[in-house]
């Protein structure tokens, strides 16, 4: 028996969420495990159900759509539904699988799926790109950072100065948010100031670390646990 895609719907206009639905159960390759009014419940629905796939609207009321993905934990596919053109760029920059215009028709919905059901290995799972990058709100644009060019991250009041290998990119974030989208085996928190790339420390001293000529200190709080993961 093929196995079946299985996705949630998130869109905070019934109509829309509907005509989402019927052509969901006429494609007859997905599953429909959820349909959502409300972004911020399929953000718990999705942390305790393997989802493949969303159906992602754009301007909610609840949450926006680049909210709501900024918020997940884990990735699945997405494929936006919006009526406005005018996010198509950014929803790109967010590598979403694809943008269906409103109104758009079952034929071009279902190029849409079946784009996605390519992608199944043969156990039925979609196999999931490897991520390499995170994204961040600057200033009034969205930056996206490869996470092997990430040096150490500077935490400055309520902004982080994530300096790369290239620039330094200021972003309105707390390290407790940073650390959720990035790798923990790739970053250790050495002050409550710092975090750094554990790879690109070249010099540990006894109350400091060097990347890429920058001394950095490490905080006493930090002091036990960054020698015993660090210092094998």
């Amino acid at each position: 028996m093929e196995q079946l895609i299985k996705a949630i719907i998130i869109d905070d206009e019934p109509l829309a969420r509907k005509k989402v639905e019927a052509f969901v159960m006429k494609t007859g390759l997905i599953e429909l495990c959820g349909s959502f009014q409300n972004p911020v419940e399929a953000l718990s629905f999705i942390n305790d159900n393997n989802v493949d796939l969303i159906f992602l609207d754009i301007r909610m009321s609840e949450l926006s759509g680049f909210d709501f993905m900024d918020r997940l934990n884990i990735r699945p596919r997405i494929i936006i539904t919006s009526a406005y053109e005018e996010y198509a760029l950014k929803g790109f920059e967010y590598e979403v699988d694809d943008y269906l215009l409103k109104p758009f028709s079952y034929e071009r919905f279902l190029k849409a799926v079946e784009k996605i059901k390519t992608t199944m290995d043969t156990r039925g799972q979609t196999q999931q790109p490897e991520i390499n990058y995170i994204t961040v709100k600057s200033e009034h644009k969205v930056e996206k950072i490869n996470i092997d060019s990430i040096l150490y991250i500077e935490g400055m009041r309520d902004y982080l100065r994530i300096h790369t290998m290239e620039k330094k990119i200021m972003t309105l974030m707390s390290f407790s948010a940073i650390e959720e989208i990035l790798p923990s085996e790739m970053f250790i928190r050495i002050h409550k100031s710092f975090m750094v790339a554990i790879e690109k420390i070249t010099v540990i001293g006894k109350d400091s670390v060097s990347v890429n000529n920058n001394i950095l200190p490490i905080g006493r709080s930090y002091k036990k646990q960054f020698f015993e993961r660090v210092i094998k």
